[in-house]
Parts: C-alpha cells; sequence; structure tokens
C-alpha cells in the first residue's frame, strides 16, 4: 500500500517537473509527451473497422506499400501502440525555447481590470523571473506586468525602424499603466526616495499586511498633478526597493534614473529589460531569433533584412 503511495507521489513529481520545468531537456519531453498523446492509438475512433484476423491487417499494409512513414503509423495504431517520432519528424523545425505563460500579479486598485491574469515569457526566463517576484510577494509587495504579443512583423508591412527587437525576442517587458503615479497613498507601485539611504529615486512595490521584514520608513514619493510631476511630504509607508529583486534574475530598469515626462508615463523604470548572455560585438540577431521563431518565419518577416545586426551593448545595429 505504502509502495503504490509513494509511486504515485514521484509521478505527480515528475508530471510537475515536466509540466514547469524551463532547462531544454525538460522542453523537449514535453514535446514528445504532446507528441505521443496526438499519435498514441484509442485517441480517435478508427473510421475502419478493426481486422478480424492477420490477413486483414495484411490487406490494409498492401494499402500502404506506397508511404512507409503512414504504413508504421498505420500498423501502430491498429496494435494500439504509440507511432515512431522520427519518422514525422515533427521537431525538425522547432524553436528551441518556447515562450510560456506565468501567473501575473494582480494588485487591487483602479488598474486592476487592465492587468492580464497571465504573462507570456520566454522559457528560459521564466523560472528566475518568478523566484524574483514570488520574493516581493511573501515581503508583501506586488509587480504587475505586460507582456505584448510575440509576432513578427510582416515583410508587407515595410520599414521596421520603430520594432521593438528587444520585445520581440522575449527581452522586454513593461509595468502596467495606472499602477503607480496616480495615488502615492494607495498605488501599488511608487517613485520615491527616502532620505536616509540617499537621494536616488527608485521603483518601489508597497507592502500590504504587516510582514514584519519590512521597515517602516518616511518616504517622498513622485505622482501627477495634471501634466506636472510633484512629489509628497514625507510620509510613513512600508516600501520594497523592486530592482535588487528583479536584478538578481537579470531583469534591469531599462533607464533608471530617467524620471516621466511628457513623451514618458513612467519614465526609465516603466520598462525592465533583460540583456543577460547578449554580448557587444558577438551576439549577432538572428542568432536570438533562431532560438525563440520558426527559421521560414524569420526568413518571410521584415526583419529578414536585419537579421545579421549585432548587439552593440545598447542595442542591435
Amino acid at each position: 500500500m505504502g509502495g503504490t503511495s509513494n509511486y504515485g507521489q514521484v509521478l505527480d513529481a515528475l508530471v510537475e517537473l515536466i509540466r514547469t520545468g524551463s532547462n531544454p531537456d525538460l522542453l523537449r519531453a514535453q514535446q514528445i509527451l504532446l507528441q505521443r498523446m496526438a499519435l498514441g492509438g484509442d485517441i480517435h475512433q478508427s473510421r475502419n473497422p478493426a481486422p478480424k484476423n492477420i490477413t486483414e491487417v495484411g490487406g490494409y499494409l498492401n494499402l500502404l506499400v506506397s508511404s512507409p512513414e503512414m504504413k508504421n503509423q498505420f500498423l501502430s495504431s491498429t496494435l494500439g501502440i504509440s507511432g515512431p517520432l522520427k519518422e514525422l519528424n515533427w521537431g525538425a523545425s522547432k524553436p528551441v525555447i518556447p515562450f510560456i505563460n506565468i501567473d501575473n500579479h494582480r494588485p487591487a486598485g483602479p488598474a486592476q481590470k487592465m492587468i492580464p491574469a497571465e504573462l507570456s515569457i520566454r522559457g528560459d526566463f521564466a523560472r528566475s523571473f518568478v523566484a524574483a517576484r514570488e520574493e516581493i510577494n511573501e515581503l508583501g509587495g506586488q509587480l504587475p506586468f505586460l507582456s505584448k504579443p510575440k509576432i513578427l512583423p510582416d515583410a508587407h508591412w515595410g520599414e521596421t525602424g520603430d520594432t521593438d527587437i528587444l520585445q520581440l525576442i522575449g527581452r522586454a517587458m513593461e509595468l502596467v499603466p495606472g499602477t503607480l503615479l496616480d495615488d502615492p497613498e494607495h498605488d501599488p507601485l511608487a517613485l520615491g526616495r527616502n532620505e536616509e539611504d540617499g537621494s536616488e529615486v527608485k521603483l518601489l512595490a508597497r507592502v500590504t499586511g504587516e510582514p514584519a521584514q519590512v521597515e517602516e520608513k518616511e518616504w517622498k514619493l513622485k505622482y501627477w498633478s495634471g501634466t506636472e510631476l510633484k512629489e509628497t511630504e514625507p510620509m510613513l509607508a512600508k516600501m520594497i526597493p523592486v530592482e535588487q529583486y528583479m536584478a538578481s534574475a537579470g531583469w534591469y530598469p531599462a533607464n533608471p534614473g530617467v524620471l516621466p515626462g511628457e513623451d514618458m508615463i513612467m519614465g526609465g523604470w516603466g520598462r525592465f529589460i533583460n540583456i543577460t548572455g547578449l554580448i557587444p560585438h558577438t551576439t549577432v540577431l538572428i542568432d536570438e531569433l533562431k532560438l525563440l521563431y520558426l527559421f521560414e518565419d524569420i526568413t518571410g518577416s521584415a526583419l529578414s533584412q536585419k537579421i545579421f545586426m549585432s548587439w552593440d551593448g545598447a542595442e542591435f545595429k
């Protein structure tokens, strides 16, 4: 009885590992399992009557002599076993790294209704990203992001000068507008400074609840008053400096220190980027694109003329 229970626990743990893992080998295991489910016997009722004897099986095989691959799949289906994967070659042109969905933070407040329930993120970034936000969450804060669709621009659209390449390769995400700079006493996020720690403005997550780990301090918080950016008088609040936690996962504000202006709703803190592994004058755009998209989609997109641009430390040129 105990043995059966232990086996079930091990199986559950294995399934969870395969389901949530971002390691390339685990991602490949996910693909194989899905392919096996698609090809395995008894998933769809056959349109043909089941063969009654070996003679009828031979008759079916004679009809399939012109297609060895189909013959093997048909035979596997007839016997109720999974067919061979290699002959279909499903994984030959698959991207190495998939985009996967993870749960988003959705703090209470007026902006909650626009916050998506899930984020699309690169599989190789997912685990560290989730871990960093869990640390913030355990301290009582939340960090809601937006992730735009990862669709390569169509070649018929013409120029791609304004294409957000870092976003397309899963290396940029934006904070949800309306979660800061509106109501400094209640917004889940804020831009502010604490004079005890210096005058530098930081991105902060507001603490809800009463976690003992976060000390209450006096903060001067930024907010919009019409079109003017103002700062509150010092106010007591429990706030979590976000950058130090996200940096552990490789995510940094795109332009730290740039305050919001007329053309920048949230300033340099509104956009986070991850440039880990991009080596200046070495990493070429095609190397990144091939990890995430089918080669035929890349060559058929508007980026096909720019695939040999290299990373210069700030952008692909």
